[in-house]
């Protein structure tokens, strides 16, 4: 190697080396600052039906630390459980006292209606929360034979293939914004679809990916009307 470049090598070198003290010097006094800030700012996005006090009140009962570091380490190695519907939550630093807390909430397969109130359940089948609200987005749904229901657990049926069946029509209303009031299960399994006076027959589980887009179509047709789609393929 040359002289020249074993000079220009040596001074890279160096200017690497004062820019990483630098940064670490940087990372340090910044890690101090923020360690001993309490957190004034709490923005929190990403909510499909939770509210934003429902959250707060939540993450408050559930280990928080009133640190944006501390908060977002803790967030980092371990999502705390904060509520039934809460799948994830990602803290990202703003400022020494200004947080934001990203929520991800599980997709509601259905609801139930049992003792006065709105029970939901995730594509599981497990009871996770009571209500007196309805949730617009989330279908009601009738039909479902089982022999008991207990918050926390799963929903007993006789064939628990139902619940994937029922997210899968979730989503797809969901998707496709179509006004469905009420999913009613059949004595054979299948899916009525009811929106105000119509109610649309699904006849079988295949196609959902087929029908669901083109029941959207059909409905802007007969609003206001009454009567049965027959979607037998």
């Amino acid at each position: 190697m040359g002289t020249n470049n074993y000079l220009h090598l040596n001074i890279k070198l160096a200017f690497h080396q004062k820019n990483s003290f630098e940064k670490r010097l940087k990372f340090r006094r910044d890690f101090i600052i923020y360690r001993k800030k309490k957190t004034k700012k709490i923005k929190i996005d990403g909510l499909s039906y939770y509210t934003q006090a429902e959250v707060r009140k939540a993450i408050a009962e559930n280990g928080y630390i009133n640190n944006s570091v501390g908060y977002y380490l803790k967030c980092k190695f371990a999502t705390p459980k904060i509520l039934p519907f809460v799948d994830t939550i990602y803290v990202s630093i703003n400022a020494p006292d200004s947080i934001t807390i990203h929520v991800k909430e599980k997709k509601r397969a259905g609801c139930l209606q049992y003792n006065g109130k709105y029970v939901y359940f995730d594509k599981n089948g497990y009871a996770l929360e009571s209500h007196e609200k309805k949730y617009d987005n989330v279908p009601l749904v009738t039909g479902l034979k089982y022999n008991e229901l207990q918050m926390q657990k799963k929903i007993d049926v006789k064939d628990e293939k139902v619940f994937s069946y029922l997210l899968e029509l979730t989503t797809a209303i969901s998707k496709y914004h179509l006004p469905i009031d009420q999913i009613h299960i059949k004595d054979d399994g299948n899916a009525l679809l009811i929106s105000g006076n119509i109610t649309v027959d699904l006849y079988d589980k295949n196609d959902i990916d087929i029908k669901i887009p083109e029941l959207k179509g059909m409905l802007k047709k007969v609003k206001g009307k009454s009567g049965t789609i027959d979607m037998r393929y």
